[in-house]
């Protein structure tokens, strides 16, 4: 898997917390385990990352699944975690960013939580209070300062700089996604 830039750095902010106020992090993802924690070793602890996991044969073949942690079964591990770290639905964040995360997105939001969409695509974009696109990680902190936390634009642009990351461009855009078939003539 490749990695956003600046991952590492996002996790240890967060866990440090922003304004007073703490975040714990959890990844909840549908690709196979070997692959996600081998991506964020060092990064995150492996009891964070809840993935797929599946039964191999002795040739090292899939034979099964262990373990989803796709559609709706992202709820029920979202709820475990919730009750290991005593977070109320709506003080949850969330980041999607496909169709996997469709269900939970749609579980966090129906309780205030807040869900933020890392694609272009428009099914997720439609359901998530915000959409940030962006190929580094601490873009992330931008909407939790905004929307959260109360931050300013302003206030906003010198926590980057203090972090060492300038923001060189950031457009708020509302976006309208249109597709046009081929009609018939008359």
């Amino acid at each position: 898997i490749r990695l956003k830039k600046h991952i590492p750095e996002l996790m240890r902010k967060l866990n440090q917390g922003i304004k007073g106020k703490h975040f714990s992090t959890h990844v909840l993802s549908s690709a196979p385990q070997e692959t996600v924690r081998k991506a964020l070793e060092g990064i995150l602890p492996p009891e964070n990352v809840h993935v797929t996991t599946f039964v191999y044969d002795r040739n090292g073949t899939v034979i099964g699944v262990k373990k989803a942690v796709a559609g709706a079964s992202k709820v029920d591990v979202l709820e475990l975690v919730r009750k290991k770290e005593k977070t109320p639905l709506d003080k949850t964040i969330y980041v999607g960013d496909g169709f996997s995360d469709m269900y939970i997105i749609l579980y966090v939001r129906a309780y205030h939580g807040y869900t933020i969409a890392v694609t272009p695509a428009s099914f997720l974009g439609n359901i998530c209070k915000k959409t940030v696109i962006s190929n580094d990680a601490l873009s992330l902190i931008a909407p939790i300062l905004e929307d959260i936390l109360g931050f300013s634009h302003e206030e906003i642009k010198s926590f980057y700089e203090k972090l060492g990351h300038p923001i060189q461009m950031w457009e708020k855009a509302k976006v309208e996604w249109f597709d046009f078939g081929t009609g018939y003539k008359q």
